[in-house]
């Protein structure tokens, strides 16, 4: 266990609410907090994992702070692996602040960014990937996010990458047996199955990233632009999406003079919803802004939602927007499916090879499969998979390193290198790998990746 000063800090947000909770972490918590608690036990003698009702008293003038319930864990068996003490009181900021500042001056300090979780990745309590997903589960916009970091928090990125890491171990103990012992009656290793494992962890790691892609979005979300002449129902398409009346609806073109972004959850997926101004030549110069914007939008979209309007014929527009989703992740989608139609799919199936969907937005049909097909085309059927996801960049970075110095060790036993070099690259992909977990780290790692955190986690 590592020894630290003790901490605190408000762990719920700020601002008014029912509750607001304040953690304390160290081994001064329990006596910093038994100082000014009152009620029918001394929290010096509670014992662990247990919530008590009392009352903060500031000991010097006898003043009340709040009724408050105050939870307490013992170390080693607490979050940190520390002395934990949870004070719950109610949610006014002002009195939390005054609780914090009576703890500050009774010898705590307040906690850094992420300091509560550092403390429990540096006692043992968490490894390094655990640890990130801590951040990831606060930040989740939707339930499949939700579920991907709570995945990783049980450890299962963790126990798998650990799996991957004894593997490589158990390759390389005989061959630095052989390199270290050489004249101890060490057994003679086989090239052909030293290459069929290698062949083997490749295959593993290559497996995982291929969730790299689908990870990110799933963390990060994507933005789709919708897109389309002046009254083709982007705004209507908008609203459908949200489930909610968020951008203007008129008959008259031109009515989304700027673009209007929302977040919503497609199938599991964040989405960032942009409602673009419509694609037309026009004098007015707000909304020539509005044009320009959008095609600013376009470039920068993750996916575009070409909107046609069924019931008019095609016009340029329409081609310009359908050649350009072709280059990137788009789907057509034929608005106004309620209305005679003036062109058919066989006609857009000319110009444009990608997904086309029929609806229409205003009375909401059609929509259920435009999720669909929008989640089939970011996730390719990923979010369901055995195999853990990768989420993080940095992981990323981490394994094509290692799967790198695997490739190394390949080509060194096919040159008949000596087997000292294997070794070499056997322990560089090794450590890669513990970088990840944290089995092998930097001061300077450690403090960018809690200084990402929220104070409080």
């Amino acid at each position: 266990m590592e020894k630290f000063d003790t901490i605190c800090a408000l762990v719920t947000p700020s601002g008014e609410g029912g509750l607001g909770m304040i953690r304390l972490s160290g081994k001064d918590a329990i006596s910093v907090a038994a100082r000014y608690f009152k009620g029918k036990l001394d929290l010096l003698k509670a014992k662990s994992h247990r919530i008590f009702y009392g009352r903060l008293i500031v000991p010097e003038t006898g003043e009340t702070l709040d009724e408050v319930m105050c939870a307490v864990m013992r170390s080693p068996h607490s979050y940190t692996g520390e002395n934990v003490i949870e004070v719950s009181a109610h949610g006014n900021p002002l009195l939390l602040s005054k609780i914090l500042q009576s703890f500050l001056r009774s010898g705590c300090r307040l906690a850094e960014k992420g300091e509560f979780t550092k403390r429990a990745f540096l006692n043992g309590k968490l490894d390094l990937s655990q640890a990130e997903a801590v951040a990831q589960l606060v930040k989740a916009k939707t339930s499949s996010a939700l579920t991907v970091a709570v995945q990783q928090l049980e450890g299962k990125l963790g126990g798998f990458l650990k799996e991957i890491r004894s593997k490589i171990l158990a390759i390389l103990s005989p061959v630095e047996a052989g390199i270290d012992f050489p004249e101890e009656e060490v057994p003679e290793i086989s090239v052909q199955d030293l290459r069929a494992d290698i062949l083997g962890v490749i295959g593993q790691i290559q497996e995982l990233l291929k969730t790299a892609s689908s990870g990110k979005i799933l963390k990060d979300g994507v933005s789709a632009v919708i897109a389309g002449k002046p009254n083709v129902g982007k705004s209507s398409l908008f609203n459908a999406l949200l489930r909610e009346q968020r951008a203007i609806v008129t008959h008259i073109p031109g009515t989304t003079r700027d673009f209007l972004e929302e977040w919503t959850d497609i199938k599991g997926i964040p989405v960032r919803l942009i409602d673009t101004a419509g694609l037309r030549n026009t004098r007015n110069v707000v909304e020539q802004i509005g044009v320009s914007r959008s095609k600013e939008a376009l470039a920068k979209g993750d996916l575009v939602l070409v909107v046609l309007d069924q019931s008019r014929q095609l016009e340029s527009y329409d081609l310009e927007l359908l050649t350009l989703a072709q280059g990137k992740q788009g789907i057509a989608v034929l608005n106004k499916s309620d209305l005679r139609g003036l062109f058919s799919i066989r006609k857009i199936r000319e110009i444009y090879q990608g997904e086309i969907v029929c609806v229409s937005a205003l009375q909401n049909k059609g929509i259920e499969l435009l999720e669909e097909k929008i989640a089939e085309l970011l996730m390719q059927g990923r979010i369901h998979s055995d195999t853990p996801m990768i989420t993080q960049v940095r992981h990323q970075a981490c394994l094509e390193k290692s799967l790198g110095f695997l490739r190394e060790a390949l080509e060194t036993l096919q040159k008949n290198y000596p087997l000292d070099l294997v070794a070499v690259d056997l322990r560089g992909a090794v450590e890669t790998i513990g970088e990840i977990t944290g089995d092998n780290y930097t001061e300077d790692l450690i403090d960018k990746i809690f200084s990402e955190f929220c104070i409080g986690k």
